[in-house]
């Protein structure tokens, strides 16, 4: 049986990987080129002619290393992701009984916050495109269970006896998830988002001090 983290490699683009430091930067600069259109203008509206004459290279450069734009964008969104995780993961990793589960909570919702927001337009991008394609919805499915099966280590620690510890880390997740979509990329100008924050927190704290 696979074990998660095999799980997580199988959705990855299988593109080549240049071994050459002048491919390697190239495939870099198509990546990044990839991520500031579909920042810039959204992803249908960008073609892989877009993303090469960007990138400063050919077209038969671009299909030397990726299938097609969709291969481009996904090894874009993981990248992104990686970044995105690096913070939150270390502040998991430090995670121990004698925190205050509040106040790393606070702190949980600014790295998401944070996240959302430098990030806004792919985010926009990556929520419309997950509900239409299947790869990207798998993407999007490991990186979850990537983030959830973090929390869980780190909670697991604290409190190793917590019943229904998986199902309440995923309602953790999802709950931190809405809010921010709400109030970064969809903001309703009826709502007191600090107040839902408040109450997000309030809600996650008296699960998991249960």
């Amino acid at each position: 049986m696979k074990s998660e983290s095999e799980k997580d490699k199988d959705t990855r683009p299988q593109i080549r990987e240049p071994q050459q430091k002048r491919a390697i930067e190239k495939k870099e600069k198509i990546i990044q080129a990839c991520m500031e259109l579909v920042s810039e203008k959204g992803y249908r509206s960008t073609t892989t002619v877009d993303i090469a004459k960007k990138a400063g290279v050919s077209t038969g450069i671009v299909y030397s290393y990726f299938k097609d734009k969709k291969d481009i964008l996904l090894s874009a969104l993981y990248q992104l992701f990686d970044q995105m995780c690096d913070p939150l993961f270390e502040l998991l990793s430090s995670y121990d009984n004698n925190d205050d589960l509040i106040a790393k909570l606070d702190r949980l919702m600014d790295l998401f916050e944070e996240s959302h927001l430098k990030y806004k337009k792919p985010h926009q991008e990556l929520v419309s495109l997950s509900a239409v394609d299947s790869d990207i919805a798998a993407m999007t499915k490991a990186f979850e269970k990537r983030i959830i099966g973090k929390c869980m280590e780190a909670l697991e620690q604290r409190a190793p006896a917590l019943p229904n510890l998986k199902e309440k880390v995923h309602l953790t997740y999802h709950l931190v998830e809405t809010y921010c979509h709400e109030s970064t990329l969809y903001p309703d100008p009826d709502i007191d988002y600090s107040a839902m924050r408040s109450e997000v927190m309030n809600c996650i704290a008296r699960m998991l001090n249960q």
